[in-house]
């Protein structure tokens, strides 16, 4: 008996863990950044990684938007600015 209740405990366990992975994609784990593009025309995309992706971005000078808006310069956002 003691076996077949812990086969049961590993089964709810395992269930409920594929449930928890499958819900991590969500918009919860994703954070709004302003993606440097190198465009003289539009130097800068709003877009919305996945907050795993983040340090990546912001090592090569993406930087986080302003309310809902990205800088309108090349240069970014003055790093005395405010936020």
């Amino acid at each position: 008996m003691k076996t077949i209740l812990c086969l049961f405990v590993l089964l709810v366990s395992g269930v409920t863990a594929s449930v928890t992975l499958a819900s991590d994609g969500g918009v919860d784990h994703k954070t709004s950044i302003c993606h440097r593009t190198s465009s003289e025309k539009n130097p800068w995309v709003l877009i919305t990684p996945d907050n795993a992706s983040l340090p990546a971005h912001f090592d090569h000078g993406d930087v986080l938007p302003r309310g809902d808006q990205c800088p309108d310069s090349a240069d970014g956002w003055p790093v005395d600015g405010p936020l």
